[in-house]
C-alpha cells in the first residue's frame, strides 16, 4: 500500500458484525439494526407498557431468543427514567451474553 493512503475496513472484516434486535409483543413485531445493543434499543419505539414480549438477538450466526416480563420490557422500551433503562439494559445484556 502506498504511503498516505487509508484502507477502509468493513465492520464484518474486523469482527464487528451488526446486531439485529427483534421484539414481538401484543401481536406486533419491531425490528432494529445497529452496531451496539444500546443503539438497537434506542431505535425501537414500543408503547405497550408492562406487556410481556419475545426478544430475539441476532449477530452473524449467533441467535438467542428470550421472553422478557412486563417489568423488563417497560424498563427497556418504556418512558421511565434513564437510570431504570440503564439498569435493565445491563441485566438484559447479561441475559443475552452480549
Amino acid at each position: 500500500m502506498k504511503k498516505g493512503t487509508k484502507k477502509t475496513t468493513k465492520p464484518s472484516e474486523i469482527g464487528l458484525t451488526p446486531i439485529k434486535l427483534t421484539v414481538q409483543s401484543l401481536g406486533r413485531k419491531y425490528e432494529a439494526t445497529g452496531n451496539t445493543f444500546e443503539e438497537c434499543i434506542d431505535k425501537i419505539k414500543f408503547f405497550g407498557t408492562k406487556a410481556i414480549g419475545v426478544v430475539t438477538l441476532t449477530r452473524g450466526d449467533y441467535t438467542k431468543e428470550r421472553i422478557l416480563g412486563g417489568r423488563q420490557m417497560h424498563g427497556l422500551f418504556g418512558g421511565g427514567s434513564p437510570t431504570l433503562k440503564m439498569i435493565q439494559t445491563k441485566q438484559v445484556k447479561m441475559l443475552f451474553g452480549v
